[in-house]
């Protein structure tokens, strides 16, 4: 693949001009760390492609993302939610401690688009981004989140400390998007959620959790999400025995129906 990059298209990367790049789209995974070096990057929609592009390893996205802040000249700090959303995926190429940097209202505001995605980022990168929205200038502490916070920032909800995880109340959990679920970890999920928080999952919910996740789960646990999953559907008993009771009510017709007719009968 390298090769057809690089002697039969348009020449080594470094030559690559942006709509070049823009038609390639997801063909760039395959070049090698030094190429994607190479790409210019400052480009906003050579950014915002490669930002929307899943499946990149972890030391291509840290090569991606460290080329676009030394290109751009830009520090972390200076990142603004325009240029966190157009990183996307390629965020998780920053180190925890570069998260760090990250300004939590800028932050906050790019959650509804970054939040949508299943970030290739670790347990631990996670909780760095999950710590900006509860810092001045993001949302406040997380016992005072409304389930529209815990759906607003998505996956990012990961990230969201042990602790405050197994004290979020029903409606809270039930803001949790089915992909955050899934992408929590299986440990982490296992000891957060008691029986009684996974028993008030939404059947959307309950049917993300993962086989890995199950897993984890005491037997206790894994009842509690099987309830959940059915939760508002009556089970094929139930339903057969409405569908047997609602024959019975009429092919036998009530005794005031069958007077009625009788008093009739005489008048005509």
């Amino acid at each position: 693949m390298r090769k057809l990059f690089e002697y039969d298209l348009w020449g080594p990367p470094r030559r690559f001009r942006p709509e070049q790049i823009l038609q390639l789209g997801r063909l760039l995974i395959g070049l090698g760390d030094r190429e994607l070096q190479e790409l210019i990057l400052v480009d906003w929609g050579v950014l915002s492609t490669l930002g929307q592009i899943d499946g990149w390893s972890s030391t291509q996205l840290r090569v991606v993302v460290s080329s676009f802040l030394r290109q751009s000249g830009r520090h972390v700090s200076h990142l603004d939610f325009i240029h966190l959303t157009a990183l996307g995926y390629t965020l998780c190429g920053l180190r925890p401690e570069e998260l760090q940097h990250i300004s939590s209202w800028e932050f906050s505001q790019a959650a509804l688009f970054l939040g949508t995605l299943h970030l290739q980022c670790s347990e631990e990168q996670l909780e760095v981004l999950a710590h900006l929205l509860v810092l001045p200038g993001g949302f406040g502490p997380i016992s005072n989140w409304g389930p529209e916070i815990f759906t607003e920032i998505g996956t990012i909800a990961a990230g969201i400390p042990d602790l405050a995880l197994s004290a979020l109340l029903q409606g809270q959990i039930q803001g949790l998007t089915p992909l955050a679920i899934s992408v929590i970890p299986p440990p982490k999920f296992a000891v957060v959620f008691s029986p009684t928080q996974l028993s008030s999952l939404t059947s959307a919910q309950a049917v993300a959790v993962t086989p890995e996740q199950m897993a984890f789960l005491s037997p206790e646990q894994r009842r509690a999400v099987a309830w959940a999953q059915h939760e508002g559907k009556e089970s094929p008993e139930q339903q057969g025995r409405s569908t047997a009771w609602g024959l019975q009510d009429w092919s036998r017709p009530s005794w005031s129906l069958v007077l009625t007719i009788s008093f009739l009968g005489h008048l005509l």
